[in-house]
C-alpha cells in the first residue's frame, strides 16, 4: 500500500524534487501551494502524513496546520529553510511530529517519514482509550473527554486547550499520582524522545495551569518534581476566576 503524502509548499521546484524522491520510494504524493487546496485535499486524497513548509506566501505552515489539524489526525512534519528557533518549538507544541530543515538529505527525510508513521500507527494489542476520563474527588464537576478532546470545567463550559496541551494533560491525569519524567510526558503526547533544550513539555504545563489552577504561581493539579518531571494530583474544587484569552 502506498504511503498518501500531502505536501504544502509554494516552491514549485523544491516541491517537485521532493515529490519526485519520495515517487520513487513508494510514495503517492500530491503536492499543492497553499492552504485552500490542502483543505480540498483532505477528504478526497486522505492523505497518512502531511508536510508543511513553514515559510508559506502570504500565511505560515504554523498557521496552516492550525487550521489542518481540527479536521485530520494525520500526522505532520514540518520543513523550513530558516533556522527561527520559535517556529520549531511553536510547530512542535501545536503537535507537530517533527521540524526538518529543507537542506537535510531526501534520503534522511524518508526515514523521517517512516518513523512518525511507525510512532503514529496505533500499538497492536494496545487498549482502547475510554470515551471519557472521570476525575475523583478533588476536583467536583471537571472532566477530561477523550472522545471529544476537551476538558470540561465546573460549570459544564468547555476549557480552551491546544492540541499538545491536551496530550499532556490526557497523559498526566491517566498516571495521576504518578511522577512522570519529562521524556516519558514527551514520549506518550508528542511521540518523540524529549532533548535537551526541548521546552514543549514545559510551555504545555505552565499553559495548562493557567487554566486549571486557583494560583497558577502555586500549582496543586500539576505539581512540579524537580529536576525529573511533574505528577498530576487531582483537578482543583473550583475554577480559576478566569480563564485567559488564548493569543496567536
Amino acid at each position: 500500500m502506498m504511503i498518501r503524502t500531502l505536501l504544502i509548499d509554494d516552491d514549485a521546484e523544491f516541491g517537485e524534487s521532493v515529490r519526485g524522491y519520495l515517487a520513487a520510494h513508494g510514495f503517492e504524493v500530491r503536492a499543492v501551494t497553499g492552504s485552500a487546496p490542502a483543505f480540498a485535499s483532505l477528504a478526497e486524497f486522505k492523505p497518512s502524513i502531511i508536510i508543511i513548509d513553514q515559510n508559506l506566501e502570504g500565511e505560515s505552515g504554523t498557521e496552516v496546520f492550525r487550521k489542518l489539524s481540527s479536521l485530520t489526525t494525520a500526522p505532520c512534519m514540518f520543513l523550513s529553510g530558516g533556522r527561527e528557533e520559535v517556529d520549531r518549538v511553536v510547530a512542535l507544541e501545536l503537535g507537530a511530529y517533527d521540524y526538518v530543515a529543507k537542506l537535510t538529505p531526501p534520503r534522511e527525510i524518508v526515514a523521517r517519514i517512516r518513523s512518525i508513521l511507525r510512532r503514529a500507527a496505533p500499538q497492536a494489542g494496545a487498549p482502547a482509550a475510554p470515551a471519557t476520563t472521570p476525575v475523583a474527588a478533588g476536583g467536583p464537576g471537571w472532566h477530561l473527554s477523550v472522545e471529544k478532546r476537551e476538558l470540561f470545567r465546573p460549570d459544564g463550559q468547555a476549557c480552551t486547550l491546544t492540541a499538545s496541551e491536551f496530550e499532556v494533560l490526557r497523559v498526566l491525569v491517566t498516571a495521576r499520582g504518578k511522577v512522570l519524567s519529562r521524556d516519558e510526558i514527551s514520549e506518550r503526547a508528542f511521540h518523540r524522545p524529549f532533548r535537551p533544550g526541548d521546552r514543549a513539555v514545559d510551555m504545555a504545563v505552565m499553559k495548562i495551569r493557567k487554566k486549571i489552577e486557583i494560583n497558577q504561581h502555586h500549582p496543586q493539579a500539576i505539581k512540579s518534581v524537580r529536576p525529573f518531571g511533574y505528577v498530576f494530583t487531582d483537578f482543583p474544587a473550583g475554577m480559576p476566576a478566569e480563564e485567559p484569552a488564548e493569543r496567536g
